[in-house]
């Protein structure tokens, strides 16, 4: 049975990591943000806070192998068609 992995890596994941300059950038852009939210009392989250850019430049694997070999799932979508209609329903939302 083939095991299912979907690799998700921003370009800056691509170019260098986490550790690059732009990621160390917008780092710093949104730990000013997360300050200014704080310490002026505004609503709500911050539009970029240093989770969200950590999560963006950093390399994530999904697997579905645990529920495969558990309880034995299959996937009515492939990953192609997956990503497909991913890329689609982002154009219809921007």
């Amino acid at each position: 049975m083939a095991d299912h992995r979907l690799g998700v890596g921003g370009p800056v994941a691509e170019a260098g990591g986490a550790s690059s300059p732009l990621a160390a950038a917008d780092r710093a852009v949104a730990a000013t943000g997360e300050f200014a939210w704080t310490a002026f009392g505004l609503k709500g989250r911050p539009p970029l806070t240093r989770t969200a850019i950590n999560l963006m430049f950093t390399e994530v694997t999904v697997t579905d192998r645990k529920a495969r070999d558990t309880i034995g799932y299959t996937s009515h979508v492939s990953i192609a068609q997956g990503l497909a209609e991913l890329a689609a329903d982002s154009k219809l939302k921007a």
